[in-house]
């Protein structure tokens, strides 16, 4: 996963959060530095890093439990990127799965991000049918 990706979407974090969410934006901040303090290599590093760095992904979830469709929206394709790129800690593997199982009630709202929840984690061998049993999102991600 791009270092750069990162940023941008954790600059969106940060600038959509606004004083209404501070603990997601000061999440996000603290997220960014950390990303930033990262030696610029390749992205097979920047995911090792990152998936030693469990607090990481605390903007994400915050932006999934947030019940706000576009932070939610950033929140999970973020929480998508890490997964696909191998960088999602696995002891933060629970507060994922309630992030995700928290923006299935956005479902309905106008925000197209949201409804990729259900592409998220396809992977060969895998249901999609219900991705809020954990269970499978488990087996997705690991």
């Amino acid at each position: 996963m791009s270092s750069q990706l990162l940023q941008s979407e954790l600059l969106n974090l940060i600038q959509e959060s606004k004083r209404k969410n501070a603990d997601l934006r000061n999440a996000a901040e603290e997220s960014l530095n950390d990303l930033k303090a990262l030696p610029s290599t390749s992205e097979a590093q920047i995911s090792a890093d990152l998936v030693r760095k469990p607090r990481f992904v605390n903007p994400f979830i915050l932006a999934c439990h947030s019940r706000h469709a576009k932070l939610a929206g950033i929140g999970v394709v973020c929480l998508q990127r890490l997964v696909a790129s191998k960088s999602l800690p696995s002891e933060r593997l629970k507060d994922v799965l309630g992030g995700l199982k928290e923006i299935t009630t956005l479902s309905k709202c106008s925000c197209p991000r949201s409804m990729s929840l259900r592409l998220t984690f396809k992977r060969p061998g895998y249901s999609t049918q219900n991705l809020a049993n954990s269970t499978i999102v488990a087996a997705a991600l690991f």
